[in-house]
């Protein structure tokens, strides 16, 4: 979800690769770790109701990888046809289990021309492509949920014009159910707000639904909104949900038994992303009308933790090490393999 960030720093880094890192959670009762291959950079997370987890490679092997239940390693399930420069961004299993859905965008760390985003439908027992949906226009894929009617929401971070211009557009698309093609569901001026930190204009990004409200973190402006999903499907009015303390650069989100949970890179207020965080947002307010979330303890605190999934017993979250790949004096530290951490859902407090 930050795949412009590092175009810069990756070939630095790229050398110092060492062992998988860990984070740290006080009382953490059962606690495992997936790790990807070395050199991977890793974004989108879906995990499946038996605990088989997916996660999308933007840099150093696009695709996605798995790992089966009770294996500890990711490993290259999907690959790109020979030639594609692309990248894999956010990942979503459909209600079915059957279906693994995936943001594909432009490689951004290639001269490769731009190109219209997709939304590729992958069986996920064999990686078999099933079908391609494409946006209606240009702009960046990159994170997806289904709501419980099987529609599939999607943040586009990076409005651009075919010459790779950004546009100053954030908007959230939908994909309804039985349906061929990506529709525009909200673009508003408030999801492209001023900008805190300038993340290659990165605004909207991690997307979560509950209670048919969708949320959506913006990273540029550390905001999160709610838009409530009317019964026919239109978008209810989009309002600010007032936090109780800033979040630190948040990106991806998911709910975990009931609860959401957003992670934050860390990369302003917490040591250059070395005290990145998943964190629960405790809702409050009118049903339907959620207005603020009270930002518990942290479940977790690691390098630039920046995404994460759920299933009935655990949840998962990523630590991305995007501070590393930022920040010139972090990359002296070494860009490890990635690792995904696992968490049973009884430490949620």
């Amino acid at each position: 979800m930050f795949q412009n960030l590092i175009l810069r720093s990756l070939v630095a880094s790229a050398a110092l690769i060492l062992a998988p890192a860990t984070a740290s959670a006080a009382g953490a009762a059962d606690v495992a770790q997936l790790t990807l291959p070395a050199g991977v950079f890793a974004d989108g997370l879906a995990v499946a109701a038996d605990d088989t987890v997916y996660i999308s490679g933007v840099f150093g092997g696009a695709g996605v990888y798995r790992a089966l239940p009770g294996e500890t390693e990711m490993r290259r399930f999907i690959t790109p046809p020979e030639g594609e420069q692309v990248q894999y961004n956010g990942i979503a299993l459909d209600s079915s289990q059957t279906l693994l859905h995936v943001c594909v965008n432009r490689n951004v760390f290639t001269s490769a021309p731009h190109r219209i985003p997709e939304v590729r439908v992958y069986e996920r027992q064999t990686g078999t492509l099933v079908k391609s949906y494409p946006f209606p226009d240009f702009g960046t894929c990159d994170d997806i949920s289904f709501d419980r009617n099987g529609n599939l929401y999607i943040t586009d971070s990076m409005g651009t014009n075919p010459d790779g211009v950004r546009l100053g557009t954030a908007r959230v698309l939908v994909l309804r159910a039985g349906t061929s093609s990506i529709q525009e569901w909200v673009k508003s001026p408030e999801l492209y707000g001023e900008i805190a930190l300038n993340f290659d204009n990165i605004q909207v990004n991690g997307i979560a639904i509950m209670d048919d409200q969708v949320f959506i973190n913006s990273t540029g402006t550390f905001k999160t909104h709610r838009i409530p999903i009317k019964a026919d499907g239109t978008a209810g009015p989009l309002s600010l949900v007032q936090v109780t303390r800033p979040l630190d650069t948040p990106d991806g989100m998911c709910v975990a038994a009931g609860k959401l949970l957003i992670t934050e890179v860390g990369i302003v207020f917490s040591a250059r992303g070395r005290n990145g965080k998943i964190v629960e947002a405790a809702l409050s307010g009118p049903p339907g009308f959620i207005s603020t979330a009270r930002i518990k303890k942290p479940l977790a605190v690691g390098d630039s933790i920046s995404t994460c999934a759920a299933s009935s017993k655990y949840f998962y979250f990523l630590e991305s090490q995007f501070g590393k790949a930022y920040f010139p004096d972090r990359m002296a530290e070494g860009l490890k393999p990635s690792v995904i951490h696992r968490r049973s859902l009884d430490t949620l407090n």
